[in-house]
């Protein structure tokens, strides 16, 4: 049996609405902890009010997740010792005729959810090939 999951990973929202941030804070605290993804955050406000202008019509998605492992982050952190698994789940919304530029990102640490915020697309994945060339996806 095929899972859809594991096929699907663009699809078009023809009524496309604006998913809640969860953990906001925490969730970029964490991001900044991390190292590679500090300042980030930075590009929530601007993402967010964006965002707006598209509620209600048509919305191409774009689903990517990506694993990492940062080296005896959760003896710092509060997490359970020695490395820790972080998984970004990304939500990259576009529109040929509009420029959008917004990513929703999920963060979960060692399986469990923190939260999801909106982020700036560029701003993300420059900041995700640096951390994947530094080791974060080793």
């Amino acid at each position: 049996m095929i899972k859809l999951k594991n096929i699907l990973n663009e699809f078009t929202d023809n009524n496309f609405k604006v998913d809640e941030e969860v953990n906001a804070a925490k969730t970029f605290k964490l991001l900044d902890d991390i190292g590679w993804f500090k300042g980030l955050g930075r590009t929530n406000k601007k993402a967010k009010q964006h965002i707006q202008q598209f509620v209600g019509g048509k919305m191409f998605v774009h689903i990517a997740s990506h694993k990492g492992y940062v080296d005896n982050f959760g003896d710092l952190k509060g997490f359970p010792k020695g490395d820790t698994d972080i998984q970004l789940h990304r939500t990259e919304l576009w529109l040929r005729s509009d420029r959008v530029g917004v990513t929703y990102l999920s963060v979960s640490v060692n399986g469990k959810g923190i939260g999801g915020v909106y982020v700036d697309t560029d701003a993300f994945l420059k900041m995700l090939k640096k951390a994947n060339s530094e080791g974060f996806n080793d």
